[in-house]
């Protein structure tokens, strides 16, 4: 895909913009979150928790 290079690249690029620019407006939404406990319905959030320096306290999980 020699010939694509160019249009990888850029799309590349605007990808990464888009993406930093997006991670940014998120970080801002949760600001006023941090340092404030939270439960969940579930643990999969640690990623996410951890990159924008959130702390949940736990999570519920509903037995059948």
């Amino acid at each position: 895909m020699p010939q694509s290079r160019a249009k990888l690249d850029a799309n590349l690029k605007e990808f990464e913009a888009k993406l930093a620019s997006t991670d940014k407006q998120v970080s801002n939404e949760l600001a006023p979150l941090k340092g404030k406990g939270y439960f969940v319905f579930h643990d999969a959030y640690g990623y996410f928790e951890k990159h924008y320096g959130l702390t949940s306290l736990g999570a519920f999980y509903r037995k059948p």
